[in-house]
């Protein structure tokens, strides 16, 4: 009897922490936006949305905002028109650089973040009932270390 072929130049995949990480990222991800459109937010089913996690309440210049997404400043500049037009986010002259925008949440912006917290918390504390307090605050803990070590 012959032996299978190895395909060396299409090694099979194998399963990692990093595919499980980007599951559970996606899985999450899923889940907040879908139960951001069904409370009245149609535009968590959109990428653009993705950016306000990263505008905080002093706001960041649109450069930055794309390096921490790891996209293009092109796409940031359209996520910023998008929620611009949406009235949630606006751009203020930056202090520093005269030439720079510092983008910045607005009133309606900020309420909306308000409600997104809350559904980030009850998602939370379905992760805590599914894993149990304790095994819940260890993998908290061991992700803020990954994270802190990039």
């Amino acid at each position: 009897m012959a032996k299978p072929a190895v395909d060396t130049a299409h090694p099979a995949l194998l399963d990692h922490i990093g595919i499980a990480l980007w599951q559970a990222a996606l899985s999450w991800k899923s889940r907040f936006d879908q139960m951001m459109v069904e409370r009245g937010y149609p535009v968590f089913a959109e990428a653009a949305s993705g950016a306000l996690a990263f505008i905080g309440p002093k706001g960041l210049r649109q450069s930055v905002l794309a390096a921490r997404m790891a996209i293009t400043k092109q796409a940031a500049q359209q996520f910023i028109d998008r929620l611009e037009s949406l009235g949630l986010v606006t751009r203020l002259p930056d202090p520093l650089d005269a030439r720079g925008k510092i983008v910045v949440l607005t009133d309606q912006g900020k309420v909306l973040k308000s409600r997104a917290n809350t559904v980030k918390l009850a998602i939370e504390a379905d992760y805590r009932l599914l894993l149990g307090r304790k095994r819940f605050d260890a993998l908290q803990g061991a992700l803020e270390i990954l994270a802190a070590s990039l």
